[in-house]
């Protein structure tokens, strides 16, 4: 698998006139070393890490909303935001959320998050687990 990285610019005209429109477009292709692309875009364990639990988060409540068959103004109201905060949620603006905001959705919706914490297990030490809540 690679990626296609576009590079373009504007020349100036060396007359001080307006900007001469040409452009020159170089193509780079690279492989990628991981799938994530939070990893290629942080050098930040925490930031890479907290970036990619929010786009989880997102990823199921999205999921979630459209099988329910809800339109954005029905989530909205059943998960108890506004309907421009559901269309940035909607549309992946996930700087706009915060990782509590995104939860509190979610067990809205008729989930509920578990946590375990077993300080014997060195690989897998905290789990979170998402369950459909028994009402």
């Amino acid at each position: 698998m690679f990626d296609i990285v576009v590079n373009s610019c504007i020349l100036a005209s060396s007359k001080g006139e307006l900007p001469a429109f040409h452009s020159r477009i170089s193509v780079e292709f690279f492989y990628m070393n991981s799938q994530n692309i939070f990893e290629m875009l942080s050098d930040d364990p925490v930031e890479f890490n907290l970036k990619s639990l929010k786009a989880k988060l997102a990823i199921a409540l999205v999921t979630l909303i459209r099988d329910q068959g809800w339109t954005q103004s029905v989530a909205a109201e059943r998960l108890q935001v506004t309907q421009p905060r559901m269309s940035n949620l909607f549309r992946g603006r996930l700087e706009k959320f915060s990782i509590d905001a995104l939860l509190g959705m979610l067990i809205r919706s008729g989930y509920k998050v578990e946590s375990t914490f077993n300080p014997a297990n060195a690989e897998n030490p905290v789990s979170l687990e998402v369950k459909k809540a028994m009402l």
